[in-house]
């Protein structure tokens, strides 16, 4: 998830500075409820929640960075189409092994799945943070 949030960054960085991106009013309202949202993710300290707790505040900012897509047009719609997609595999993930057996293909993620996928989401809010004065 890291290359593909970085690789998307990197294009919304690029349009922003051209003046490709024009930014709307409603753009900007957009990135500060995403922010609100992506600001709850923990920077520090992550490894030491249970795997559940961490899935349930991915699994959070997934579905903020939905509802900022669908309520945006233009290149932030874009972009935070292609972080969703990105993210997508976080909406596979289940907490606990075993139980009633996998609904609709979910899976364990490993340790190292969780911590890219927590990476991915610290990169998205640092450019909607930075940019956030553009925005």
């Amino acid at each position: 998830m890291e290359p593909a949030i970085r690789a998307a960054v990197r294009d919304a960085r690029a349009q922003l500075a051209s003046g490709t991106w024009q930014v709307t009013e409603a753009d900007r309202a957009s990135v500060r409820e995403l922010l609100t949202v992506l600001g709850k993710l923990p920077d520090a300290q992550r490894a030491a929640l249970p795997l559940a707790a961490r899935l349930e505040q991915l699994r959070e900012a997934v579905a903020a960075t939905a509802v900022a897509s669908a309520s945006s047009s233009g290149q932030l719609a874009w972009f935070l189409g292609k972080c969703i997609t990105a993210f997508t595999p976080v909406t596979h993930w289940e907490a606990e092994p075993g139980g009633t057996g996998r609904a609709y293909g979910s899976t364990v993620p490993t340790p190292d799945q969780v911590t890219d996928a927590e990476r991915a989401f610290t990169l998205l809010r640092a450019l909607l943070a930075t940019a956030h004065h553009q925005l």
